[in-house]
């Protein structure tokens, strides 16, 4: 016969404050683990302006991960993880479609990112960049930002570019700012 083992996580309450917003789940995060995959049977996190569904599985023997997440991001839950000294400020709405794949220790990340009305603050150097509106696209370790429009300080900002992301985080930006305070 065959021994089949059954793991369950189960977080019934969620009390998460990011950004002073507060994270709740519409449903109890559940994940499975039976027959050495962890399948995630329900994760579903909200917040004002914020709904994002978790799906997919992890192969436990060898860690291969199948993982969705889509949904839409408040984007000032974003603040907190672009600047620790508190001199970042982001608004918007994040719309993510992402296919997460491979390993857990080196993950392949491919989907899209929709940035709408966004909003960027710098405390130093002074920088208000606000009226966002982007698109990129991750695929086989790039971002690839296909339309970037704006302002930057009363100035227009258009741009593009393409981002390699590895330990040095490389690539080129191509930016257009006319009328710039």
């Amino acid at each position: 016969g065959s021994v089949c083992n059954n793991r369950k996580v189960r977080l019934d309450r969620l009390n998460l404050t990011v950004a002073e917003l507060p994270v709740t789940q519409r449903m109890p995060t559940r994940v499975v683990a039976r027959d050495g995959i962890a399948r995630i049977q329900s994760w579903a996190w909200e917040s004002e302006g914020t709904s994002i569904d978790v799906t997919g599985q992890v192969h436990l023997s060898d860690r291969q991960t199948s993982i969705q997440a889509n949904g839409k991001l408040d984007a000032r839950l974003l603040t907190p993880f672009l600047g620790a000294s508190g001199g970042v400020n982001t608004a918007g709405q994040v719309t993510t479609h992402l296919s997460i794949s491979g390993p857990l220790t080196e993950p392949t990340i491919n989907g899209d990112v929709r940035l709408a009305n966004g909003e960027l603050r710098l405390r130093q150097p002074r920088m208000v960049a606000s009226e966002l509106n982007g698109t990129a696209v991750l695929a086989r370790g790039n971002v690839f930002v296909t339309s970037l429009i704006g302002t930057v300080n009363g100035g227009k900002l258009s741009g593009s570019g393409q981002l390699q992301y590895t330990p040095e985080l490389r690539g080129q930006f191509m930016s257009n700012v006319t009328g710039m305070a």
